[in-house]
C-alpha cells in the first residue's frame, strides 16, 4: 500500500562519493527531511537492523508488552500496542500507529534490498 507515503516520505537512491546510499526523506516538504520518522528508518536501514526491530514491534502489536526506550543511533522509540513515538537527539518527537511503524519498516526493508543495493558503485 505505500504507507510510508502517508507521512510525505520518500525511499530514493542518492550517489555520494561514487557510491550508492539508500536514503529515506521527506519529498518536497523540508519539514519531514529530518523528522524522527524518517531519520529512524534511516538509521535502522543503516545499521541492517530492519529484522531485529520488527521482533520488537511484533511483540508489541501482539500485546506482550510495551518496549521503551529501544535506540537505534541516536533516536529512541517507545513501543506500545497501539502507538510508537520516536524521540531524536534534538528533543523532537513524532508518533504513528505501530501498525504503521511495521508497514513502513517492510517497505523499507524492500527498498534497500532493490538493486542498486548500497554501497554499490554508481
Amino acid at each position: 500500500m505505500e504507507t510510508y507515503k502517508k507521512y510525505n516520505l520518500v525511499f530514493y537512491n542518492e550517489v555520494v562519493f561514487g557510491r550508492v546510499d539508500k536514503v529515506v526523506g521527506g519529498g518536497s516538504n523540508l519539514s519531514f527531511l529530518f523528522s524522527p520518522l524518517s531519520y529512524y528508518i534511516y538509521l535502522v536501514g543503516h545499521y541492517e537492523a530492519i529484522s531485529d526491530v520488527l521482533i520488537d514491534v511484533n511483540k508489541a502489536l501482539n500485546g506482550e508488552s510495551s518496549y521503551d526506550g529501544i535506540e537505534v543511533g541516536t533516536e529512541r522509540i517507545i513501543l506500545s500496542k497501539d502507538l510508537t513515538t520516536i524521540t531524536s537527539s534534538n528533543g523532537k518527537t513524532q508518533s504513528i500507529p505501530t501498525s504503521d511503524l511495521k508497514a513502513i519498516l517492510l517497505e523499507y526493508e524492500i527498498f534497500i534490498n532493490t538493486p542498486p543495493l548500497n554501497g554499490a558503485k554508481a
